[in-house]
């Protein structure tokens, strides 16, 4: 399918609108697309989340106006490029979702800036003028996280403590646990 996740409507700011494009089908089920027409992190591998919050948080809508249920809302901690595990903070929970996306508006909101590379292969998110997460551009023109999700195993209702470290708190939906193994 060439649209996997699309807005809802029109132009409309409503905070249940994901958007993919794309040429190609998705199998990497297990990769983080860095997507900037995404209003928020989403995915549907609940076995992801480090903590996690069932409940009514809305809907996702697809390229058919199909709505998705948001079944939950949680951390999820991931090892990024360079081995520090960040942790992205409000994911929603879509089952169905067919990608794994993490919002650059949310990201931006939170403080973080882009940069794209003259290389054109690779897109840099920056904090305070250092590169905490790189994505790599696909051959279908969509930005990839380099970097590999942390299972995280949790109870319906339990959450897990995850030390902050320097670049955590700052609303980005993505803190450093300053851990780097």
């Amino acid at each position: 399918s060439s649209a996997n996740v699309a807005a809802r409507g029109d132009d409309s700011d409503s905070s249940s609108d994901v958007l993919v494009v794309s040429d190609r089908r998705s199998t990497k089920s297990e990769a983080w697309m860095l997507d900037s027409a995404s209003s928020f992190h989403a995915t549907s591998k609940r076995e992801w989340f480090s903590s996690y919050k069932s409940g009514e948080f809305g809907s996702a809508y697809v390229g058919d106006d199909t709505g998705y249920r948001v079944a939950g809302i949680g951390d999820i901690k991931i090892k990024m490029f360079d081995g520090v595990e960040r942790m992205l903070r409000g994911v929603r929970h879509v089952p169905g979702l067919r990608r794994n996306l993490i919002s650059l508006g949310v990201l931006h909101d939170g403080g973080m800036e882009f940069r794209c590379d003259r290389d054109k292969k690779t897109l840099n998110i920056m904090e305070d003028e250092v590169t905490v997460m790189i994505g790599e551009r696909t051959a279908s023109h969509l930005y990839k996280l380099q970097g590999s999700t942390i299972a995280g195993g949790v109870t319906e209702t339990g959450v897990a403590g995850i030390a902050e470290g320097s670049h955590g708190g700052g609303g980005s939906g993505a803190d450093s646990s300053g851990s780097s193994q």
